[in-house]
């Protein structure tokens, strides 16, 4: 339930607001993050233009199309709330123009395959980066289109890169012109990921069209990497207390932090949003900027959620606060630091930014969010420094005390934790030696103690 004494008003009128005149944008996952991200930048860089100059988004949800319903409802606008230690700050945003369930196949190839339309961004999660029930077949390119295609787009409809795999194919048979597709999800190299999705699925899509549409891929169509940053919380019911312009209750609020960033590896090939006005910068080497979000802040993120929860803390605010887990936290950068390209200065101001974000008192960030999905996680955020470590003779006790409460978490046994959590070598994950599942074990909460603490 709303408490209505807490309700507000944001300055404005339905007709003050300039909106953009048509859809530049198609962004895939409408969550809480792209709208204080992705949606925020291209904002700021909107209030820069013209109308007829502007960048307006079309967005499609990645699963339930629930958020698409709701923000339609309110003719796509939404407001963003900043809290930061110096203030609390409202703002309505205006990009986004049109929303879709993830699952309308055929409004997505109509944007795709109009050449106004030069962007594509992601955000999906980890889990997100898949096909579905499509499974790669790598002689079906030598057969004529027809039903090999059809059934590939069936099997491709299931899933939303899946979908974004076809309405690309949809745009070279328009012959719309050059697309640049982001990725702004938390995995490395995410952009060159989708990439290869994308191309999978290339041959059954194409038929005997296979090698045009291979080399149109390979030149029109850029693939972009990222690395993103702004803290923002899974919406509660307790942030439902903003009007939007017209006096409406706005049923689809965001509230992030006042930090934000983004790195954008150099690799458009089409118009694009001049992002850095609005904070943005682009870059020719984007992996340091990778190793540190993933290795520090990330990581950082899931050991506080795991080790946490099991010390009955609800918020990484909770946490951090705790002396324990803040010095397991700054070992976890010491061991990581070994690692990342970046100065010692350079990781020091990183890090004291990140201590003063996970503290902040007027945002309330839950273990339990950031503990979901962690077969997807731990690989990238915590297994290469582990396994480095390991490799040159080295103990990482806050990356090992990582695995230990994410199997305490997730009911798994501590070598099934380690073969989730260790890098792949070749196709294969690494085998966990022996020793390193003694010590995990070692770590681990006592069938007993874990009793006596539920029930608490």
């Amino acid at each position: 339930m709303t408490d209505k004494s807490a309700i507000q008003a944001v300055a404005g009128a339905p007709d003050s607001l300039v909106r953009p005149s048509h859809v530049r944008i198609v962004h895939i996952g409408l969550g809480a993050f792209a709208r204080a991200h992705l949606f925020d930048y291209t904002q700021r860089v909107n209030e820069t233009l013209p109308v007829e100059a502007q960048w307006g988004i079309a967005g499609f949800t990645g699963r339930s199309a629930r958020m698409a319903e709701v923000l339609g409802a309110q003719d796509n606008l939404y407001t963003l709330t900043v809290r930061d230690t110096d203030g609390v700050s409202t703002k309505v945003m205006t990009p986004l123009i049109a929303s879709h369930g993830g699952d309308d196949l055929d409004a997505l190839v109509e944007y795709l395959r109009d050449p106004e339309v030069s962007i594509v961004t992601v955000t999906v999660t980890e889990g997100g980066y898949n096909l579905g029930g499509f499974r790669v077949d790598p002689e079906i390119h030598v057969l004529p289109g027809g039903e090999s295609t059809a059934s590939a787009r069936g099997e491709l409809a299931g899933s939303a890169l899946g979908r974004l795999a076809v309405a690309i194919f949809e745009r070279f048979l328009a012959g719309a012109g050059p697309l640049s597709v982001l990725s702004l999800d938390n995995i490395a190299h995410n952009g060159d990921t989708l990439g290869h999705l994308v191309r999978q699925t290339a041959s059954a899509l194409a038929g005997d069209r296979y090698e045009d549409y291979a080399l149109w891929l390979n030149d029109y169509v850029g693939f972009v990497s990222t690395v993103v940053d702004r803290i923002t919380p899974r919406t509660a019911d307790s942030d439902v207390t903003q009007t939007l312009p017209g006096g409406d209750l706005d049923r689809a609020p965001v509230v992030t932090e006042g930090f934000r960033e983004w790195d954008i590896a150099d690799g458009f090939t089409s118009a694009r949003p001049e992002w850095e006005l609005a904070g943005a910068q682009v870059v020719s080497e984007l992996e340091p900027f990778t190793q540190r979000k993933l290795l520090l802040l990330n990581a950082a993120h899931s050991l506080l959620a795991y080790a946490g929860l099991a010390r009955g803390f609800a918020t990484v605010r909770e946490a951090i606060a705790d002396p324990e887990l803040r010095e397991m936290v700054s070992q976890l950068w010491r061991d990581a630091s070994r690692n990342i390209p970046f100065s010692d200065t350079d990781i020091e101001n990183y890090t004291a930014r990140l201590l003063s974000r996970f503290a902040n008192p007027h945002l309330d960030h839950e273990l339990a969010q950031i503990a979901e999905g962690g077969i997807e996680k731990m690989r990238i955020r915590i297994g290469p420094v582990l396994w480095a470590a390991w490799e040159q003779g080295r103990k990482a006790p806050a990356h090992e005390q990582a695995v230990a409460s994410w199997a305490d978490f997730a009911g798994l046994s501590t070598r099934e934790a380690l073969q989730w959590t260790l890098p792949v070598s070749g196709a294969d994950p690494i085998e966990p030696p022996q020793e390193l599942v003694d010590v995990i074990d070692n770590l681990r909460i006592p069938a007993s103690t874990k009793e006596n603490h539920e029930d608490r």
